[in-house]
């Protein structure tokens, strides 16, 4: 969301949670909080947590090599409680099993 201002075409729009994918001259914005079962056309093609190699496949090699590349390293309890909910969400998994992902060996 924080990048989404410079992707749109009007980079005064107001940022939401929840939009549509957009592929625009600045940019491509993808759909957050939609179910991916109900995604279809852009939003299907882009979507939020993307891994990199979808994103390459999707706007070719080249164009992927000029992107610029921004990642985070997030809080590890907030990861867990983000990932628990996130599976729990998308109904892969009940919390104790997505608990015992974070399990030390």
């Amino acid at each position: 969301m924080a990048f989404q201002p410079y992707c749109s075409d009007d980079m005064s729009a107001p940022v939401f949670e929840a939009v549509q994918a957009t592929d625009g001259k600045h940019g491509i914005i993808g759909t957050r909080k939609i179910p991916r079962k109900q995604l279809t056309g852009l939003n299907a093609q882009w979507y939020n947590h993307m891994s990199a190699a979808d994103i390459a496949a999707g706007v070719g090699a080249d164009c992927f090599a000029k992107y610029a590349k921004v990642t985070s390293v997030r809080n590890p309890f907030d990861q867990l409680v983000s990932r628990c909910h996130w599976q729990v969400h998308q109904g892969r998994t009940a919390l104790p099993s997505a608990l015992a992902t974070f399990s030390n060996p």
